[in-house]
């Protein structure tokens, strides 16, 4: 059975960017189809701190500099126009958040100001907020605020299959409601991606939600978008690596280890031992990078971080007092013991994948390089470049969310729908009800976990030409095995083996867009580490990689990087303001 509808947007993902499309376009007068996986306002949005940067509140920041900062910490990689947005979007983004019901910390006098800004590291003023009750909260608002918009049909467990068009143009989506096992065909003038990322190719030392499984991006490569930065693979460097129920828990940026941390190798080595907390994620990542490769980790594969130099520090006081006050830090303690909660015993720390700078390449309306389709959040490529400051993701969904969402409402009110052949539909239903049933040797999870160690040994923190070249001939193996060797229940109503089967397509696609231009990239830059090419390399490899899909060939192209005429505007300006000094 199929179920067709027909709506001015259709909307794939339902953390805090989709639903900021959502509501955006709702108020504006679309009919707004709103699909996911799971529930509406889950996702690693959820999952986040809930803090979220906003520039201007300290004297002397400004806008301007927060862009210089992003870009300076994305290596040059980012697209300034994208940037600009969400650099001007923070306090926009704060008083959408305020409306639906999530407030942050202030000040006693209420205000929002630099006495509970935070400062993150590659940020040269503090500028970010926290939300009081984190991302659950941001969530379970989000998740209000649709329930009360009449113009927004939620379809929730429900899992998106493939995007529907015809020629360039995207005419909406076929998916599968995982209640009934039914095919769902959503028509629409738009549509939008907001899935987020692909964290769970790392499982299991990764930050990420399960439901991370890349599934924006495989969509818009199937269907010929282009795709940029997809080597870009952010590690978070402070994360868990044992007990294994807690292993990739995320602890703290690069702030956590304050101005008298050190990071100490497997063999009582002092790695670092001051400011620390003034680097980016890539440069301290990198930073354990090399000495995990060099085969002084300890026997957990990390670093050890001691904590100890910090505790008569006056804002390191107040910063352990506002974090056991919110009980950020309580997992420390369940794994690693009491001393260790009190700074008293260092802390084995891991890198662990947490974010995605690439993704598909938008313009400055937010629409990709194929007509109708449109990415926000961590989906869309182009805002990050090769790293990303902390607090700017939630910045980036709702300033981004709301601008994209104003966009796509005035294109949807001068449009009309793409007309869909039914016999793609068909077509398309057909493909997916022949995976329940099928009568193999291995279940797709065991395929996924054989693909999350590959990406971990060969694909993650350090990279060089010999495990690129291995993984992308193993992503050959794993796509066979997933065609002939699965085993899928036939059972109709909730099939994770269904789910598991289709997300595990999509997975291997992300991993090979990121082996592919992991291997084209012949550099370090940002949160790429290549241990054969150590150094960033400007004169050749200032450049975005875009990545698509033609016919059954995958296409590749290097430009020269969208931030380069931002450096030369700044250096421009600085000379200019020589000049009249």
């Amino acid at each position: 059975m199929i179920r067709e509808f027909d709506f001015d947007l259709v909307v794939i993902g339902a953390g805090g960017a989709g639903c900021t499309v959502a509501l955006t376009a709702a108020r504006q007068g679309c009919s707004v189809a709103l699909v996911s996986k799971e529930a509406i306002g889950t996702g690693n949005t959820r999952m986040s701190g809930g803090e979220l940067v906003s520039s201007g509140v300290t004297e002397g920041d400004s806008a301007d500099i927060l862009k210089e900062d992003m870009i300076n910490g994305g290596e040059y990689l980012n697209n300034p126009e994208l940037v600009e947005i969400v650099a001007r979007g923070g306090s926009g983004a704060i008083h959408f958040l305020e409306n639906i019901g999530v407030f942050f910390r202030r000040d006693e006098e209420g205000r929002l100001s630099v006495r509970v800004a935070n400062r993150l590291g590659g940020h040269r003023f503090p500028r970010s907020f926290v939300s009081l009750g984190s991302g659950m909260f941001i969530g379970q608002a989000l998740r209000n605020a649709v329930a009360g918009q009449a113009l927004i049909s939620v379809f929730e467990d429900t899992l998106a299959t493939t995007l529907l068009q015809e020629e360039d143009e995207i005419g909406g989506l076929l998916a599968i409601d995982l209640k009934t096992g039914d095919g769902v065909a959503l028509k629409s003038k738009a549509t939008l991606l907001a899935t987020g990322g692909c964290g769970w190719l790392y499982y299991p030392q990764t930050t990420n939600n399960r439901t991370a499984t890349g599934d924006g991006y495989a969509m818009a490569f199937e269907a010929g978008s282009q795709l940029i930065d997809m080597e870009m693979v952010q590690f978070f460097p402070f994360a868990m690596n044992h007990p294994t129920c807690l292993a990739g828990s995320m602890l703290d940026e690069s702030r956590l280890a304050g101005p008298r941390g050190k990071l100490i190798n497997g063999l009582g080595g002092v790695v670092s031992d001051h400011d620390i907390n003034l680097l980016t994620r890539a440069q301290v990542t990198a930073l354990m990078a090399k000495e995990i490769a060099a085969g002084r980790a300890t026997p957990w594969g990390g670093l050890r971080l001691d904590l100890s130099g910090n505790k008569d520090v006056p804002e390191m006081v107040e910063y352990k007092k506002w974090n056991d006050e919110r009980k950020a830090f309580e997992k420390v303690r369940w794994g690693y013991g009491e001393k260790a909660f009190r700074w008293e015993e260092p802390w084995d720390v891991s890198p662990s994948a947490h974010y995605m700078m690439g993704g598909v390449k938008i313009d400055r309306q937010g629409c990709s390089t194929l007509g109708r389709l449109y990415a926000v959040g961590e989906v869309a490529g182009g805002i990050m470049g090769a790293n990303r400051l902390g607090a700017t993701s939630l910045a980036d969904i709702f300033s981004m969310g709301k601008h994209v969402g104003e966009e796509v409402a005035r294109f949807c009110q001068n449009s009309c729908h793409k007309e869909i052949h039914r016999s793609l539909i068909q077509g398309e239903i057909d493909r997916i009800r022949q995976l329940p049933g099928k009568r193999g040797n291995l279940r797709p999870i065991h395929i996924e976990r054989e693909l999350q160690k590959l990406m971990r040994d060969n694909l993650g923190i350090v990279r060089d030409e010999r495990r690129l070249s291995h993984i992308l001939s193993e992503i050959d193996r794993l796509e066979e095995e997933l065609e002939k060797n699965a085993s899928i229940s036939s059972i109709r109503r909730c099939n994770t083996e269904l789910i598991d089967a289709i997300e595990l397509k999509h997975m291997l696609s992300c991993a090979r867009l990121i082996a592919t231009c992991a291997r084209m990239r012949r550099e370090s830059r940002g949160a790429h580490f290549r241990l054969d090419y150590p150094r960033q390399d400007d004169e050749h490899w200032l450049k975005n990689i875009s990545i698509w899909k033609e016919g059954n060939r995958i296409r590749t192209s290097v430009t020269d990087a969208m931030g380069k005429n931002f450096i030369r505007q700044t250096a421009s300006a600085l000379d200019e303001a020589h000049v009249h000094d």
